[in-house]
């Protein structure tokens, strides 16, 4: 894997120093990254916030090219985000992470928006590179949303089996196990 230049930003500045620490250059502020990078990977809390970071992302003279949204956010905010993206000639892809902490390196990462109308794969390409330090497999899956929307179902799966786990052990006493 070829050696790749990684600038952070956060707000938080113990956040900043793990970035620092895992080898990557700060940026002062969300300017300057943009002014440094051609390709932005979000991870936020929410998507208000992936709103208020594209603003400035967007707002600047040259904006990243291409922007790998992987916070936890509804469909139709991924959508939103790809529609401003998109009037600023921005690529946008969903691209929320399937997998525990613990697990980086071997999450899959669904994408949606990877590839265009005519089936063109070179994003995809890109997007594999890009998410090869953090993923073991990066999966086509739609359009915008349908990342988000794979993510959804996913953690409305883990939910139901983690109900279930927690029952069990009442069910075994009840058996009289």
């Amino acid at each position: 894997m070829p050696e790749r230049r990684v600038v952070v930003h956060d707000p938080s500045p113990s956040a900043a120093a793990r970035g620092a620490a895992a080898g990557g250059e700060v940026a002062a502020d969300l300017v300057a990254l943009c002014e440094a990078v051609d390709t932005a990977i979000l991870s936020l809390p929410d998507a208000a916030t992936v709103a208020a970071v594209l603003d400035t992302l967007l707002g600047v003279d040259s904006p990243p090219s291409l922007v790998v949204d992987t916070s936890t956010i509804a469909p139709a905010d991924s959508r939103r985000h790809a529609d401003l993206c998109a009037a600023r000639g921005v690529s946008y892809v969903d691209a929320p992470v399937l997998g525990r902490p613990g697990a980086v390196g071997r999450w899959t990462i669904p994408v949606g928006g990877s590839t265009n109308e005519h089936g063109d794969k070179s994003l995809l390409a890109r997007l594999d590179e890009l998410l090869a330090p953090v993923a073991a497999r990066v999966v086509p899956v739609g359009p915008v949303g349908s990342a988000a929307t794979v993510k959804v179902v996913n953690n409305q799966m883990l939910a139901v089996i983690n109900a279930a786990t927690a029952e069990a052990p009442a069910v075994a006493a009840a058996a009289g196990l």
